[in-house]
């Protein structure tokens, strides 16, 4: 079915003391048909790919937390391919991207 991988998975591995919280997340897609050639040497895939995150907080009082949100750390990109891998059509670097912050709760 097109846009759909063949296998994917998720592993978490997280720790927890006191107000302190961290986490480490890998996500595994592998290659999907995109689109259906006239012959099977035609056909379009995405690569497989191995993105990873992690997330952080720190509580600092009963209503005030401060976190950390890290993703794509090692920079993972977006790859297209027609029939075999060695046949690139497309690949993209989005970079990774993250977030700092002060979370108050009520």
């Amino acid at each position: 079915m097109p846009g759909q991988a063949e296998h994917i998975g998720n592993l978490s591995l997280g720790y927890e003391k006191g107000g302190f919280s961290g986490r480490v997340s890998m996500t595994y897609q592998g290659k999907a048909l995109q689109l259906v050639g006239t012959r099977s040497e035609l056909d379009g895939y995405t690569e497989a790919f191995v993105r990873w995150d992690a997330t952080f907080s720190q509580r600092l009082s009963s209503l005030i937390s401060v976190f950390l949100d890290v993703n794509n750390i090692t920079n993972q990109p977006d790859q297209a391919f027609v029939g075999e891998a060695i046949y690139a059509t497309n690949q993209e670097y989005f970079g990774w991207t993250a977030d700092l912050g002060l979370r108050v709760t009520f």
